[in-house]
């Protein structure tokens, strides 16, 4: 039989494990940053992670170039002020490397995605207040495997393929 007090650590420990944590960033504002061709792109990306379980992040965006390739990449700062450029390196805790998604827009310059990924929405490699970037991407190396909504792989070079950033947005708190 167990004791009481495991059963309140038990009761505590799952709430915990099991709370449900969401963050948004809504892109397509206004650009300071004059080095940069001004995009009409918008969109917003939601973030949804319960207890400890795979990250869901959907979005939508639209007014890209239409059948443009482009990457949604995490930055190490929500440091905004200078445009994409003061967000920092792509952050790269464990198991990403800082591209959450890939993907292609249609003729109409719309784009979906909805996929899992290793990033945190709590604890130490949070991606909370950090940069959320799109970024043009240069699609042509074969082995990236580039389709709407398709998951990275994190042994590849991605600076190697990642254009200028066309939005930007920092990532924070949802309800």
């Amino acid at each position: 039989m167990p004791s009481s007090f495991s059963f309140l650590f038990w009761r505590s420990y799952s709430k915990i494990v099991n709370k449900m944590v969401k963050a948004v960033a809504v892109l397509g504002q206004t650009h300071a940053d004059e080095t940069v061709e001004e995009s009409d792109a918008d969109g917003t990306v939601t973030f949804s992670q319960e207890g400890n379980r795979q990250t869901r992040v959907g979005g939508r965006f639209t007014d890209l170039e239409p059948d443009g390739a482009y990457a949604l990449v995490i930055h190490q700062y929500g440091d905004i002020r200078d445009g994409w450029k003061s967000t920092g390196d792509r952050f790269k805790p464990a198991g990403i490397a800082g591209v959450i998604a890939h993907f292609v827009a249609d003729d109409e310059g719309t784009a979906r995605f909805d996929l899992g990924t290793k990033a945190d929405l709590s604890g130490e490699n949070s991606v909370m207040s950090r940069g959320l970037v799109l970024h043009v991407f240069d699609s042509s190396n074969p082995c990236l495997n580039v389709s709407s909504g398709s998951i990275p792989r994190p042994d590849i070079n991605w600076d190697k393929y990642l254009g200028p950033g066309v939005d930007w947005a920092v990532i924070g708190l949802a309800r």
